[in-house]
């Protein structure tokens, strides 16, 4: 049994996360629906994608909306199948692509009159979250986040260089960071599933994950403090044998995962809609607090709707000028695309995350010129 260090029990945070692999029954169902949204934009740039997924054995349910031209079913099941056969799927972990039941109740068909008129507003309300850290070495995430994603990372390349483990295609990492201020973050346990065939090598396994996790935590040295004790920190297929898993073990749906792929559960993750192209650019990826600031995070927040968007930061408790700011800006796509009108600077801008080629953290939210009357 994993047990925290005594030594963390005063003045200690603990701080769980997770991650899950490409494998994972609610991520096949995440990678499907960006399937659907890839195929519909390449045919039509303006094209409305509102669709859920849903996995469970060897059925595929793929429902909701697709509005473009040219879009076929038997093209969202060629793209499915071809989904499970780029995870592995097949003779050794089912299930196999080629006999997929794929259950399409899609509405398709063009754009319609009323749609196409508020297509550039037509992406709902929706509220999202931005948050960083000032922890350059782990890309402004939480830590323990981080670390949870490295590891899954780690562990599906390890799976590929490999083979000899004879791993499957789903994995999930939790990691439970203990936080001390002032002080590196510590690992006070961390447990791992991992899909194996029976009879595999489970001692070479083991081993190979704990140094997964070691060199994970080794990536950020100013991160975290890696205990001389990692090995009994380190908990392999705790609950056995898990040769049943993917699709086959469990059911999935798209969207649960949302929380992996943003900052953890450190952080709220806003709502609204998801699998829509275009509402990317209304997202708040993480970035580095402000220069000259003196909070060690920061946050920011969209809330937005047909009639406009607003834009609110927030420093944490604790820290000097701590509070909400907020301010008013123009999502037209004309204001977006120009980064004028008179609610500058533009929302694009204010929120995207890093460009293409370049490195560190995005543009900084500049200040905001009106203050709320919130303050906590």
């Amino acid at each position: 049994m994993t047990r925290i260090d005594p030594r963390w029990a005063d003045g200690v945070r603990l701080r769980p996360a997770e991650a899950v692999a490409a494998g994972h029954p609610d991520k096949i169902c995440d990678a499907i629906a960006d399937g659907i949204v890839d195929l519909a934009v390449g045919r039509e740039r303006r094209a409305l994608v509102g669709v859920e997924v849903a996995v469970h054995r060897g059925v595929v349910f793929v429902t909701g909306r697709v509005a473009g031209a040219g879009l076929r079913t038997a093209d969202v099941e060629a793209m499915v199948r071809g989904r499970y056969a780029d995870l592995g799927h097949g003779a050794d972990w089912p299930p196999d692509p080629a006999s997929l039941a794929v259950v399409c109740d899609l509405d398709l068909g063009p754009l319609l009159p009323g749609e196409a008129d508020f297509r550039d507003v037509s992406d709902d309300q929706s509220i999202c979250t931005g948050y960083a850290l000032e922890s350059p070495e782990t890309g402004w995430l939480p830590p323990e986040h981080w670390l949870a994603l490295r590891v899954v990372r780690s562990l599906e390349a390890l799976r590929r260089a490999a083979p000899g483990l004879r791993l499957g295609p789903d994995a999930k990492a939790a990691v439970l960071g203990a936080e001390r201020a002032g002080s590196r973050m510590g690992l006070g346990a961390a447990t791992v599933s991992l899909q194996q065939a029976i009879g595999a090598d489970e001692i070479s396994t083991r081993r190979a994950v704990v140094e997964v996790v070691r060199s994970a935590m080794a990536a950020a040295p100013s991160a975290f403090d890696v205990p001389p004790d990692l090995a009994s920190r380190v908990l392999v297929n705790g609950a056995g044998n898990f040769e049943c898993g993917g699709p086959m073990g469990d059911n999935g749906l798209s969207g649960k995962k949302l929380v992996v792929d943003a900052y953890g559960p450190r952080v709220p993750i806003g709502g609204g809609p998801s699998r829509v192209r275009t509402s990317s650019r209304w997202t708040a990826p993480a970035r580095s607090p402000p220069a000259g600031s003196h909070s060690r995070s920061c946050g920011a927040g969209s809330a937005r709707g047909h009639g406009g968007a607003a834009l609110a930061a927030r420093r944490p408790r604790g820290d000097r000028g701590r509070g909400h700011r907020a301010r008013r800006l123009d999502d037209r796509p004309e204001a977006v695309a120009r980064g004028s009108g008179p609610h500058a600077p533009r929302l694009g801008d204010a929120l995207a995350g890093p460009r293409p080629g370049r490195s560190g953290p995005a543009r900084h939210v500049r200040p905001f010129r009106r203050r709320a009357a919130v303050e906590g």
